[in-house]
């Protein structure tokens, strides 16, 4: 993603320019500062389309299919989100600046929360991205803790890893 022009750009396997899509905008397939991507099992695009305070998710050629989201603090809205990922199982987990992480189905409906602001296992300082596991662990960095935390597809925190190279199993 390029945050700073608004757009998505493609670049082949040895790093050439391709194409690009997108402009500035709050539109279908509009973007302002895409940040996060990842791909779904059928090649679409899931962006963290963050000043959207949204979610986009587009075809490899850049045609909409849906959006999700708004900006706000409850279950389902975004402030500013910045990393996606998505599950085995085709679900959506969203890391934003609301220091937690939101987990959709891949319709983009909401599923559950994990997370919060705060110290101690579980919540986050400031969490910054997250992937998902083989086995549909969703797995999130932290640069306010300086730590990973690995939590169950179900939320449940699994293990920490620290910034001094500790591991601790919940």
């Amino acid at each position: 993603s390029d945050y700073a022009l608004d757009r998505i750009s493609v670049f082949d396997r040895e790093g050439r320019y391709v194409r690009s899509f997108g402009e500035r905008g709050g539109g279908e397939g509009q973007f302002d500062g895409p940040n996060g991507l990842c791909f779904t099992a059928d090649g679409n695009l899931v962006v963290a389309d963050q000043q959207n305070h949204r979610v986009q998710i587009v075809g490899e050629d850049g045609t909409f299919v849906r959006a999700f989201g708004s900006e706000g603090e409850e279950d389902g809205q975004f402030s500013l989100p910045h990393s996606v990922s998505v599950g085995p199982d085709g679900s959506i987990a969203v890391v934003d600046d609301s220091n937690r992480v939101q987990i959709f189905d891949g319709e983009g409906r909401f599923v559950r929360r994990i997370g919060s602001e705060g110290e101690g296992p579980g919540p986050f300082m400031s969490g910054s991205g997250v992937a998902h596991g083989a086995g549909g662990e969703i797995i999130v960095s932290d640069c306010g803790r300086e730590d990973v935390q690995v939590f169950s597809g179900e939320g449940e925190l699994l293990q920490i890893i620290g910034a001094e190279g500790d591991s601790k199993v919940a």
